[in-house]
């Protein structure tokens, strides 16, 4: 509940249920070793990972797993090159991330050489169409 639905919208001032209390010193020593316990930093982090790097072959596993494959056939619609996430992409045609989902979308003539897709299967019939959008 937050907001207008909590119970305790708006309460201030002496209407609020701690107005004029305090915690005791024990009190906040306990809050101080939970709020810790929960930081979630070190052996408490539920991934394990704080201060740790994947591996570069783990890297290329969370690529294909999460990325969207894209696939990079040339003018005669021969499959040319492959990249495991959009980002890949991006950093070999030094481009922008919403130009390379452009082209995959609208399946128009890359950089005058390439044609983008998200399929293995490239479409011919739309590789006549050759505007450039760069």
């Amino acid at each position: 509940m937050s907001g207008k639905n909590n119970h305790m919208f708006g309460v201030i001032g002496e209407n609020h249920h701690l107005f004029g209390k305090s915690h005791s010193a024990e009190s906040k020593v306990l809050m101080s070793k939970i709020q810790r316990s929960l930081n979630r930093t070190g052996e408490n982090n539920p991934r394990g990972m704080l201060g740790k790097i994947h591996s570069v072959e783990t890297l290329v596993k969370i690529s294909e797993a999460k990325g969207t494959t894209i696939f990079v056939y040339d003018i005669n619609g021969t499959l040319v090159n492959t990249f495991s996430s959009v980002n890949l992409a991006v950093k070999y045609f030094d481009s922008s991330y919403p130009t390379i989902i452009k082209y995959v979308q609208n399946n128009k003539l890359f950089k005058n050489k390439w044609y983008l897709s998200n399929s293995k299967e490239f479409l011919a019939s739309s590789s006549k169409s050759s505007s450039n959008y760069d």
